[in-house]
């Protein structure tokens, strides 16, 4: 999947239109045609407006908000069917390097792919949830759950196979095994990155107050009515004194270095002293909060398809460097014509450039033909569109989105 921002637009394509010719070349690939038809698949679903969900899936990868239509009905934004035409140029020079190499990229990758997509969107979420990006306000309104279950299927067919293709260049540049096997043994080794802690907390703004909650809780009292005491702070005190089990890089980013190595060391059933955290107030100023914390239990993780997939995302990523040195090598030894109401290949800069100018002929829609519009106006310049990065996804670094993967 393509995960480069999608640019700003003064000119839009039709995608549903009589007048186009879906057996034309959108694009050639050392002799190898994209079809028209090929492209229109994919901007069918960005432009319809009665399913946004392939419009939301492309703007939680990408991270910021999409324009999603242009000058009419079932139009999409001309960079926006530039960057899925660089996507499709992409994927065939992926098909290739994958084919000299002998590898074959068999429908169990592809279910992969598919789960590993669907990682990435979950991870990227839950990452704008917490502010770290935007969404549109349609796309902020449906549910992540919604979006991966009502994905257009020719949308969702096609974004599996391009995320299997892209692991599999990415395995071989970078010279990392993510089999099934190879995914189990790492499991096996490491059990401590898959271990999450189950803790109950109860916070006090206050030394005094902490020492009344930690006299509390052991001497019996439990952890939810401790929640509640005037003791605790409620603004700070997770709801009925428990926490969800926690990878270790969750702790550390809730509580710090200093609060982690105790509660991540507490033995089950064990309560701790008084931690002091350093956390701010509700108006924004610095503060010292103190936590009390019973460690219900170590949860070892079982490895089943999601943790797999977070793990392999994983190991893909530490291997990106390698792996994207490859790719622009297999950019730049490739051949690629591209139709010229899209703009022109740049091997140099390894992307689709944007037409000096937009020829009323290329226009489709009856109003920018009759010159109506704004529509023969040169676009502006724009990057390589989403289908540049290879294994870039948001929140995919050596570390995990915070509760999202192994520590």
């Amino acid at each position: 999947m393509k995960r480069l921002l999608v640019l700003p637009v003064l000119a839009a394509l039709v995608v549903a239109s009589t007048a186009c010719n879906l057996a034309a070349p959108a694009a050639r690939v050392d002799g190898v045609t994209i079809s028209q038809n090929d492209l229109d698949t994919q901007l069918s679903a960005l432009a319809n407006p009665s399913d946004a969900t392939a419009r939301c899936a492309i703007e939680i990868l990408t991270g910021t908000p999409l324009v999603s239509s242009g000058s009419g009905d079932q139009t999409v934004p001309t960079t926006l069917a530039d960057s899925e035409l660089a996507t499709l140029v992409q994927g065939e020079i992926e098909r290739r390097a994958l084919a000299t190499h002998h590898i074959t990229v068999t429908a169990a990758d592809v279910a992969v792919g598919r789960q590993d997509l669907i990682t990435q969107m979950e991870q990227s979420y839950q990452q704008m949830q917490q502010g770290g990006g935007s969404l549109s306000a349609g796309c902020s309104a449906v549910p992540i759950a919604t979006i991966v279950t009502k994905m257009p299927k020719a949308f969702l067919d096609e974004q599996a196979l391009m995320e299997a293709r892209q692991e599999a260049l990415q395995a071989l540049f970078g010279h990392v095994d993510v089999s099934a096997a190879a995914l189990d043994a790492y499991y096996r080794a490491n059990p401590a990155s898959f271990t999450q802690v189950c803790l109950n907390v109860v916070v006090a703004d206050s030394a005094a107050n902490a020492q009344i909650l930690h006299t509390a809780v052991t001497t019996g009292t439990p952890f939810a009515t401790a929640a509640a005491s005037p003791a605790a702070d409620p603004a700070t005190t997770p709801p009925g004194g428990q926490l969800q089990c926690l990878f270790p890089n969750a702790v550390i980013s809730y509580f710090g270095s200093a609060g982690a190595s105790v509660l991540d060391n507490l033995a089950d059933n064990a309560i701790s002293a008084p931690v002091p955290v350093q956390g701010t107030s509700q108006t924004g100023a610095p503060a010292t909060y103190y936590l009390v914390a019973q460690m219900r239990q170590h949860q070892l993780v079982p490895l089943d398809p999601s943790l797999a997939s977070q793990l392999r995302l994983v190991l893909l990523q530490q291997a990106n460097a390698a792996a994207t040195i490859g790719f622009k090598a297999l950019l730049a030894r490739a051949s690629v014509w591209i139709d010229p109401r899209y703009g022109s290949w740049s091997k140099a800069q390894q992307q689709i450039l944007a037409p000096k100018a937009v020829a009323c002929r290329y226009l489709v829609s009856p109003t920018e033909a009759s010159g109506a519009s704004t529509g023969c106006l040169a676009p502006p310049s724009f990057g390589s569109g989403l289908g540049s990065g290879l294994g870039s996804g948001p929140g995919l670094g050596v570390t995990p989105a915070p509760g999202t993967g192994p520590g």
